[in-house]
């Protein structure tokens, strides 16, 4: 059954038949447009409302409660209650792991790949190149691993951080955009009726709050700047705000204009941008225009004849308009807007057609939205710790300096309570002829600590570290740089299930960044800025079309040229007329974005490398140099022919044979030109050997084409995972069998 709505009844349907919970419409129920101020009188009612609604969603979560405990623990709150004569120390243990935690999860390799999914269309396939240089141009360039750091910051501490992926035209100064990541904390992003798998994309709406400066908001708003009122007087990360009672802000910063705080930054806003899956269609019986520059586009009416495509001849094919051909917001409904004013309400400014933001839980459950904080779970182990250490050091005192009895009438109550024994050089009167006149109360080695008390200090900190998994992640960090004698078994134990599952929930955040990506690059990546970044390599067929610098073809499959007035087809002088959005959608679907499963830590990236050492030994033919080089991050290496393995493995065959023949004589020349050098005891001739060690390695060791010759030494027999041996001569080999030693 259809969760779509059929034509016969879809304008029923339209948000203002119902009475809540739907953004307002752009249109009335008879199908004029809404005065501009009534409309937004309206969406400030609506924000409002799904503000309150996705604030309390957030606050029901059972994570939401040790939030604020999580974050006095990694700002080393400490125990302010405690009395004077007693040990203060506080060990921030979890900050300490923490912070090694996320410097190991931070330091991945970005896996990400796109690829069409045509592998005969040479072009596309040069697309897809470009794709992989522009995103790792931008990984550099940008230092996205420590924004991604960041994020891991966010989300061990604080349970759940998002990081939001969007195109800044201003980012790199005025008019040189970019890509930025933005980060936002745990309720800074409000999902609005999400579905109970907590897939935000399939949330009726979410909305991001972005706190800036005023100023900053009425430079990139100038069209309301009067209507732009400060919420703050500080930032919500200022010095003070982030404690235990963080929730209660809002009453205690903005009480009258007269009681700012003094060491306020500057006054802050909050601009929330809402996205929001409206349903609503076109009612009118023509066509509307939506939004405008890239993200424009027209909207047909129910029963319209709308083109479906071309004829092999060139003519149109149509056909009847649908309910969902007539989405107002094909790519979700976008509201800009302060607490008092609507800034923009329009189409969302994506291709990508989805909410910019993405979720990051590294402790998720099924029964709670957001994550559970890592830093909060030992939070009560972190105390008994340190409780402990204050009860170490007060021992440790009192052996030193012990609870005295002082007879009253050899010293007087002010005197013995100033007097301490600690004091180098200390001198005391008293009638010593008399006896003991200050003596301990107890014995100091009633006090002395055992070696057990320490003890029980470290179990509880190893504890804690094995409850955050710290200990798995130094061995996987430690296994990339595994020996060569250690076998892949060794390699996989290191890497717990728990540690796995860590990288693993990294993959999903880092495959929608990249995925989102892929649109911005057409979307907004001109000719220039490939030519940049990739020289020649950036260029393809398409920026010399119709639409000069875009990645986007300037026709759909088949399209005819027409008369841009009468509409006509004239192949000689006319112009395609599809729009950039309608072909960029058809045209991205080509390619796709790829991640394998824990490869951003190198998880399974030994095995790689070793499993593919070992198919180029037992056939040439299954690996191609390209991917054996690209596999042992061999930079710069080139690139061979060819889309698939076997194409690829048959351009390397052809090099082969051609440099072979060619390099024969010059080879000859450079022999005798470093034997000439040894005979003079020139540092050149010393690298003779170091030449010919080498020449025997790339030709197998028997001076064969390793392309065509047979393999050297024995055939693998698989018995066990292949391992790397070293062999005598600074060799290496690669090992599957059981009975094989160093």
């Amino acid at each position: 059954m259809s969760y779509i709505p059929s034509p016969a009844f879809s304008y029923n349907l339209s948000p203002e038949g119902f009475s809540s919970y739907v953004c307002p419409s752009i249109f009335y129920k008879d199908g004029s447009l809404k005065p501009k101020d009534v409309l937004e009188n309206q969406l400030l009612g609506w924000m409002k409302e799904a503000l309150e609604e996705g604030s309390s969603y957030l606050k029901q979560c059972r994570a939401y409660q040790d939030i604020d405990k999580a974050i006095d623990i990694i700002t080393s709150q400490v125990q302010s209650d405690l009395p004077i004569s007693i040990s203060k120390i506080f060990v921030p243990s979890i900050k300490r792991d923490v912070k090694e935690m996320v410097a190991i999860l931070a330091n991945i390799r970005p896996s990400w790949l796109y690829e069409t999914r045509a592998f005969k269309n040479q072009e596309w396939a040069k697309q897809a190149r470009i794709q992989n240089g522009l995103s790792a141009d931008w990984y550099n360039k940008e230092f996205v691993d420590r924004r991604i750091k960041s994020l891991l910051q966010l989300g061990i501490v604080e349970g759940t951080g998002y990081i939001s992926p969007i195109w800044n035209p201003s980012l790199n100064g005025l008019n040189r955009g970019g890509i930025e990541l933005k980060l936002y904390r745990y309720d800074e992003f409000f999902p609005i009726q999400v579905p109970k798998d907590f897939n935000i994309q399939n949330s009726y709406a979410g909305i991001i709050s972005d706190e800036m400066g005023i100023n900053r908001a009425r430079k990139v708003f100038p069209h309301k700047a009067n209507l732009l009122i400060p919420d703050r007087g500080q930032s919500k990360l200022g010095r003070g705000l982030i404690s235990s009672a963080a929730k209660g802000f809002w009453d205690s910063i903005w009480k009258a204009d007269s009681q700012r705080v003094k060491t306020s930054s500057g006054p802050v806003i909050d601009i929330f941008y809402s996205y929001i899956d409206d349903f609503q269609i076109n009612p009118l019986h023509s066509p509307y225009q939506m939004g405008e520059s890239s993200w424009g586009y027209e909207v047909p009416y129910v029963g319209q004849q709308i083109p479906d495509g071309f004829n092999q001849d060139g003519s149109i094919r149509t056909k009847k308009a649908s309910y969902e051909d007539c989405y107002l917001y094909p790519n979700k409904r976008l509201v800009i807007a302060s607490r008092t004013a609507i800034l923009y309400d329009g189409p969302s400014y994506w291709w990508h057609g989805r909410i910019p933001i993405i979720k990051y839980s590294p402790d998720d459950w099924i029964f709670s939205y957001l994550g559970f904080s890592m830093a909060a779970e030992v939070s009560s182990m972190q105390n008994s710790s340190n409780k402990m250490r204050r009860s170490l050091e007060d021992a440790l005192h009192l052996t030193i300096d012990p609870p005295m009895a002082i007879d009253e009438t050899m010293m007087s109550k002010t005197a013995s309570e100033k007097t301490s024994l600690r004091i180098p050089g200390r001198r005391i009167r008293g009638k010593l002829a008399m006896g003991d006149f200050m003596k301990p109360i107890t014995s100091p080695e009633y006090y002395r600590p055992t070696p057990q008390h320490f003890d029980a200090v470290q179990e509880v900190e190893t504890k804690i570290k094995e409850i955050l998994g710290l200990p798995d992640l130094k061995a996987l960090q430690q296994a990339k740089q595994v020996p060569s004698s250690d076998s892949i078994e060794k390699f996989f134990s290191q890497a717990g299930a728990i540690v796995t599952d860590m990288s693993r929930s990294m993959d999903k955040p880092m495959y929608e960044l990249a995925d989102m990506n892929r649109y911005y690059f057409y979307q907004f990546y001109t000719l220039e800025d490939r030519i940049k970044i990739l020289g020649e390599d950036g260029i393809t067929e398409e920026d010399f079309d119709f639409v000069p610098g875009s990645l986007i073809p300037a026709s759909l499959p088949n399209e005819p040229k027409k008369n841009y007035r009468t509409g006509e087809i004239d192949n000689l002088n006319g112009i395609y007329l599809s729009k950039d959005m309608e072909r960029a959608k058809k045209h991205i679907r080509n390619f796709k974005t790829t991640i394998h499963p824990t490869s951003l830590h190198q998880i399974t990236h030994m095995s790689r490398k070793l499993l593919l050492m070992q198919a180029s030994k037992l056939n040439p033919l299954l690996v191609d140099p390209q991917t054996l080089a690209e596999a042992l991050d061999i930079e710069n290496w080139g690139r061979l022919d060819g889309d698939t393995v076997l194409e690829k493995v048959q351009a390397a065959m052809k090099i082969q044979e051609k440099f072979g023949l060619s390099s024969q004589f010059h080879q000859g020349l450079i022999q005798l030109l470093l034997q000439s050098m040894a005979q003079n005891a020139s540092p050149e001739g010393q690298l003779q050997g170091a030449m010919s060690s080498i020449a025997d390695a790339i030709k197998g060791g028997n001076g064969s084409n390793p392309l065509t010759a047979n393999p050297v030494g024995r055939p693998p027999s698989l018995e066990t995972e292949p391992r790397l041996l070293n062999k005598p001569g600074d060799r290496t080999t690669l090992a599957s069998s059981s009975t094989t030693t160093e």
